[in-house]
This record gives structure tokens, sequence and C-alpha cells, in this order.
């Protein structure tokens, strides 16, 4: 069972992206393979929803589709990626590609060579935000 494609683009707006797994031989029979997100240059929690499971798919069904919750932050941080994983098939092949990497698009932007920065405590030293 192999992801329909091996990279996917979201814009940050979009609030979530649909991710298709294909069932790689016959349609008979119940099969399933596990998936979970990976962080990466994205992180869950600020730029999307952690997800995994099991991504069942029933007697006749030759694609389903799981989809990921993107957050809007309001950070210019240029294009951030995390990717999602499959695992384990149960009845069906894993197949290729088994994994994708997922960018996500940002909508704020900064002047070029510059990211946002934020000012902590007394000292004013200078964190990347």
């Amino acid at each position: 069972m192999p992801l329909a494609q091996a990279n996917y683009d979201v814009d940050e707006t979009a609030g979530s992206v649909s991710v298709t797994v294909n069932r790689s031989s016959s349609s008979a029979g119940q099969v399933s393979v596990g998936y979970a997100t990976v962080d990466n240059t994205a992180m869950s929690g600020s730029d999307y929803v952690s997800s995994s499971g099991t991504l069942t798919l029933q007697n006749g069904e030759t694609s389903k589709s799981l989809n990921i919750s993107i957050d809007d932050d309001a950070k210019a941080e240029g294009g951030e990626y995390f990717t999602l994983v499959l695992s384990n098939p149960v009845g069906v092949a894993l197949g290729s590609p088994s994994q994708a990497q997922i960018t996500i698009i940002d909508d704020e932007s900064c002047p070029p060579g510059t990211t946002d920065l934020e000012v902590k405590g007394p000292d004013s030293y200078v964190t990347r935000v």
C-alpha cells in the first residue's frame, strides 16, 4: 500500500492537507497500514498537529485519504516540512513510496536573509522564533 505521491505542498492557511494511500494489489479483502507524522523543520504543536493511527481499506476500496491539520502561525519562517511514514501493513505489501515529505508554504514574509526575532529578558539576548 503506497502513498499516492512522495511530496505534498500545502499553504499554511489551508487548515489541513489530504494525503492519499492507494491499494497496490487486488481490492478484495480488508487491509490496513499504520501511519505517523515525524517532525523535521516543521514542528508538531506549532506548525501542524501530529497524527498517527491505522488506516483501513475495506473490501472493494482502492484508496483512502487521511487529513492532517496545519496550524497557521503569525511567524515569517519560510517553508517548513514534516514527514508522514507508513508502517506495519496487514494483508498487503507496504509499497513505495512509504514516506511523504509535506511542505508547509508560509504565508508571512520578511526581508530576504532575515527571520523573526524576539528579545528575551533583562540581558536582551535574541532568539529565533
